[in-house]
């Protein structure tokens, strides 16, 4: 639990970064995944932040977010996915966007404890992707590495306290080894996951 200073120090206990690669045929289930998150949203104490990447070629019936087509940050609120900043289009298969959503979002919403959920395909230790738009690009796991190093030393933070990946076979031990520099806890599955994901 966060500690008893928590609202002494002015900190929200938790901000949860969520890394949506849909830039590719996963895109509806990343919508179906931003309403869940919306259901319940940031509150007082947890901030719930995302960079999504979107495909254009892609349409999904009834989408809150107007279908966009490149990628925004979205802060999550209770029932509301409103609050957001349109970035252009970026290549979620470059280390350096992830590095840099990590960055950003602990400046944006400090906090006691720290959470990341990348989101896509995987496929353990060769990586998660594509970014369909971006040539394929994969996030390789020596690319996650450099991201969570460059991101969390941008950031002045050693380890977050959980990173999870919400995709395909990423429980591997070469997974598991490399994110222990960076993270507490990780929650992956060994498997194969349905499209819906988490």
């Amino acid at each position: 639990a966060p500690s008893d200073d928590a609202a002494l120090d002015g900190l929200d206990d938790w901000t949860f970064m969520v890394y949506v690669m849909g830039d590719n045929d996963l895109e509806p289930f990343a919508v179906d995944d931003l309403l869940e998150m919306s259901r319940v949203g940031s509150t007082d104490d947890v901030n719930v932040v995302t960079l999504v990447d979107r495909h254009p070629a892609y349409f999904v019936e009834g989408d809150p977010t107007d279908n966009f087509e490149d990628t925004k940050l979205l802060v999550v609120q209770d029932g509301d996915l409103s609050q957001s900043t349109d970035i252009g289009e970026v290549n979620v298969g470059s280390p350096d966007t992830l590095a840099d959503f990590i960055e950003g979002s602990i400046a944006s919403f400090p906090a006691e404890r720290y959470a990341v959920v990348l989101w896509n395909h995987g496929a353990g230790w060769p990586g998660m992707g594509p970014d369909e738009t971006d040539g394929n690009d994969i996030l390789d796991l020596a690319e996650i590495n450099a991201a969570f190093e460059a991101g969390l030393a941008a950031a002045g933070v050693d380890k977050v306290d959980l990173v999870g990946f919400d995709a395909c076979l990423m429980a591997s031990y070469e997974v598991a080894t490399t994110m222990a520099d960076h993270a507490r806890f990780m929650l992956a599955s060994e498997e194969l996951e349905p499209g819906h994901g988490w």
